[in-house]
Formats: structure tokens, sequence, C-alpha cells
């Protein structure tokens, strides 16, 4: 095996690492930080009086947000499809979580839509990580990316951003040991 085959199945190999072990802690560790400062944040609300500590529904949020920051590792984008499909195939009839039932049950109107807000914000992190925790999920975000890019930016712009990157691989392939022994050699057109 050559050198580069082997040092490209090396770099394959660490990004398979390293993506199915500090990358999948990250992510989960980040949508469990956003989970806990939305906790948090309704914990304040409790303080400045707007939900009381000992009501149901106070209680309900805080242990549902909880669950939730526990449930995070067992997150993945396929349990979740999974779960999706067998509910609609099964013709499980909707059903409200307990966070949902809790919140609704807020008697003020500006303090049931903060906490609407903050377990929305809470739900869209643990939908962030379960994209982010996929590889299907972050080559097609890349592959996204890169055409939004270029129907934003005219071609020439593209082109006028990837020249540097151009100009190294040309230099590179002019510092070949092979091109240098056949200076005068040229490919047939």
């Amino acid at each position: 095996m050559n050198t580069d085959a082997a040092l490209a199945i090396a770099i394959v190999a660490l990004l398979v690492v390293f993506f199915y072990g500090p990358w999948q802690e990250v992510c989960i560790a980040w949508a469990r930080q956003v989970a806990f400062e939305k906790r948090d944040a309704v914990f304040d609300l409790a303080r400045k009086g707007e939900l009381n500590f000992n009501s149901a529904e106070y209680r309900t949020i805080r242990q549902s947000m909880e669950m939730s920051i526990r449930f995070a590792h067992e997150l993945t984008l396929p349990k979740f499809l999974i779960l999706r499909l067998h509910r609609k195939l099964t013709g499980f009839p909707p059903v409200k979580s307990r966070l949902q039932v809790a919140i609704e049950r807020i008697p003020d109107k500006k303090t049931r839509h903060e906490v609407y807000k903050l377990a929305a914000q809470m739900h869209f992190s643990m939908m962030a990580m379960m994209a982010a925790r996929s590889p299907l999920t972050v080559c097609l975000w890349l592959v996204y990316i890169v055409m939004k890019s270029m129907h934003r930016h005219p071609p020439m712009k593209i082109i006028r951003y990837a020249r540097p990157m151009g100009e190294v691989i040309q230099l590179e392939a002019e510092a070949d040991p092979v091109n240098r022994l056949m200076p005068g050699f040229k490919l047939a057109a």
C-alpha cells in the first residue's frame, strides 16, 4: 500500500473515532447545558413570583425538563425517526406531554408564553444535537451550505475565493518529482 492510501485511511479512521467519540459527547453536553439554562430560567420565573414553587405546574415543568436532560444521550436521529414512523403507522392517538399540559395550566398568559418559549428553545437544542450527532445529517448540512453559498454568491466570486487554494494545489503538482524530471512533458489534448 502506498503512503497516500495509508494516510487517507488513517485520516478517515481518525475522523470516525472523533465523530463517534468526543464529537458525540460535545453535542450531548451542549444540548444538556442549554436545557439546564432553560430549567434555571423557569426557576428564576418562580423566584420572581411569576410561578409558584409549590404548584403542580412548576414541579411538573421542572421534572419534565430534567427528564429531557437525562434522556439527551439516548436521543438519536434514527431512534427519533423510527418512533415517529411507529406512532404514525400504528395510529397512535395524539397525546400531549406532561410538560405541555403543565404549561397550558399556567394561569398567567405572559408567564405561560415565556415558559413555552423556554421549552421550545430546549427542544430546539435537542433537535440540533440529534442532527449534529448524525453523520448523514452533517454531510447533508455541509452540502447544503456549499449549495447555498453558490446560490448567494456569483460563480466568479467563488472562483476568486478558491484561487489561493488552487494555487497551493498547483504548486504541489509542480513540485512533484515526476514533473521535475520531465519538464518538457505535455499531455496530449
